[in-house]
C-alpha cells in the first residue's frame, strides 16, 4: 500500500500540428517524405508511451503528452499542469461554445 500520502504525477505535454506538414513540398515525392517523416515520428511516440488527447482532434491540432520526464525531454514536451485525470489535457471545456453564433 502507498500509504496516505498522495503521489504528485507531473505531465508534460506539447501541440503536434498538422495543418503545414506538407506546405514546402514542391513535389509529390517531396510531400510524400514529409507525410513518412510525420508518420514515423508519431509512430516513435506511441511506441514510447505518449498518450493522445481524443478531444483535442480540432482544427488541425493535437494535444500529445506523457508522464515520463525521460520520454518529455526526448521529444520535446514541456511541463504541463495536471488535474489527476488522464483525457483532460485542454485548460477549457468549450463544447457548450459551439452554440454560440456571432449574429
Amino acid at each position: 500500500m502507498i500509504g496516505t500520502k498522495e503521489i504528485e504525477m507531473k505531465k508534460y505535454g506539447m501541440t503536434w500540428d498538422n495543418k503545414f506538414l506538407t506546405s514546402e513540398s514542391k513535389t509529390f515525392e517531396e510531400m510524400e517524405l514529409a507525410l513518412k517523416a510525420a508518420a514515423s515520428h508519431l509512430s516513435e511516440m506511441r511506441e514510447s508511451g505518449c498518450i493522445l488527447d481524443p478531444s483535442s482532434s480540432e482544427d488541425d491540432y493535437m494535444h500529445i503528452y506523457t508522464h515520463d520526464p525521460k520520454v518529455a525531454e526526448h521529444f520535446g514536451m514541456i511541463e504541463d499542469d495536471f488535474d489527476g485525470e488522464e483525457d483532460n489535457f485542454e485548460e477549457d471545456d468549450d463544447s457548450e461554445d459551439e452554440s454560440i453564433s456571432d449574429d
